[in-house]
């Protein structure tokens, strides 16, 4: 019998028939109402007060221009992206509700500017990230000048928030393979006519001797710049498009490529004999078409 580690739990707290779960933001405790998720940025800013000695108000830095632009901004692109009104961006919660979670709730879209300009040591951490970014854009653009920058720019965050996004999904695959029997996960399609906005991209990560190394990605379409999804159709191994929106393919693939002979898995990459590489790829194919009813 497969034992199953459990999941950590994460702390609750709760008021008025609600749910409140205490959980992290880039090391900082924060506190999110488990109906909205929107976070407790009273606390917020307290926390970050105790911990670098200083007094900033919450008051103060939602009374700045520039906050009330970033909202004004938010809205307006909200708006044209929903057909309903959307939600307002922050609200209080005081009566009825315990002292541990009251104070005023935000929107995640806010947590951002609410750190920049609560901790010194979070902004000294936002400008070294863009500044690596800045670095590779105008390596870019001085190797193919004739290239607008803006599209350089487009071009370099795009790639870095989808590195970032492999990453995490790499970190949650190591997760499920710690906590979960891969052969107790039970395949998810969602049916003909749901959303499909995913896609499944085998590329060729190195090959040396006789032994070839692949990456399977599992993407968000509209996070893929146009020049990176040519490259994806064109140039890797096997692209598949209009995958459903929830599905464990990835699990289900390296359930099914596990049992071969000389094949190596960590993560999303396998390694494994180069002579296997076609029939591989035709096997993967298959799971595909059979689990999400391409």
């Amino acid at each position: 019998m497969t034992s199953q580690a459990a999941a950590p739990k994460l702390e609750k707290i709760v008021s008025n028939n609600e749910t409140f779960t205490i959980g992290s933001y880039v090391g900082f405790e924060i506190l999110i109402r488990d109906k909205d998720n929107y976070i407790n940025a009273t606390k917020l800013v307290q926390l970050i007060n105790e911990q670098e000695n200083t007094r900033k108000l919450l008051k103060n830095i939602t009374s700045t221009h520039l906050y009330r632009q970033y909202k004004q901004y938010i809205n307006e692109k909200r708006a044209g992206l929903e057909t309903i009104q959307p939600p307002q961006l922050e609200y209080q919660l005081i009566n009825e509700y315990i002292n541990e979670v009251r104070g005023t709730y935000i929107h995640k879209k806010l947590i951002n500017i609410i750190c920049m300009k609560t901790s010194i040591k979070y902004l000294d951490i936002v400008t070294e990230i863009m500044d690596k970014i800045n670095e590779r854009v105008i390596a870019e653009h001085n190797a193919d000048p004739n290239t607008p920058i803006g599209t350089h720019v487009d071009n370099v965050t795009s790639e870095f928030m989808n590195y970032q996004q492999e990453k995490i999904d790499e970190l949650r695959e190591e997760n499920i393979e710690l906590k979960t029997d891969v052969k107790s996960l039970i395949p998810r399609a969602v049916p003909k006519g749901k959303q499909r906005s995913f896609c499944l991209i085998v590329e060729e990560v190195h090959q040396y001797d006789d032994q070839i190394k692949i990456q399977i990605k599992r993407k968000m379409k509209k996070t893929i710049s146009k020049g990176l999804m040519e490259y994806y159709k064109n140039d890797t191994l096997l692209f598949i498009d209009n995958l459903p929106i929830a599905t464990t393919i990835n699990e289900v693939i390296k359930e099914q490529l596990s049992t071969r002979v000389g094949m190596k898995i960590k993560a999303t990459k396998y390694t494994f004999p180069y002579d296997q590489l076609d029939d591989i790829i035709e096997r993967i194919k298959e799971i595909v078409i059979e689990v999400q009813d391409v």
